[in-house]
C-alpha cells in the first residue's frame, strides 16, 4: 500500500541487472518506482511487475529532461531529491 512515508523511485537503467533487481526490492517494500529502459519491448515487461516505466537512452542529452518530467508525473510529487543512476 503506498502512502506518504513511502519513497518514491527514479531508477535510471531498470530493465536488467541491479537496475531491475534495485527496482523490485522498492516495489516489494510498497514504494512507488519509475525506471528507465532503452528497447520499447521492455515498457511491458516492468509494467507487468507493476513499475512504471519510461523510454529514455541517456546517451540523448535532449531526451532526458522531458523523461524526467515524465517520472515526476507518474510519481506523483513535484519534485525529487535524488536519482539512482544504474545505467552502463
Amino acid at each position: 500500500m503506498q502512502d506518504d512515508t513511502n519513497l518514491r523511485w527514479f531508477i535510471t537503467g531498470a530493465s536488467t541487472g541491479f537496475g531491475r533487481e534495485l527496482a523490485r526490492y522498492a516495489l516489494a517494500k510498497g514504494d512507488k518506482v519509475v525506471g528507465t529502459v532503452r528497447k520499447e519491448t521492455q515498457i511491458a515487461e516492468l509494467e507487468a511487475e507493476g513499475i512504471g516505466a519510461l523510454l529514455l537512452d541517456m546517451r540523448e542529452d535532449a531526451a532526458i529532461a522531458p523523461a524526467a518530467e515524465e517520472a515526476i508525473a507518474k510519481l506523483g510529487v513535484s519534485t525529487w531529491w535524488s536519482t539512482m543512476p544504474v545505467t552502463g
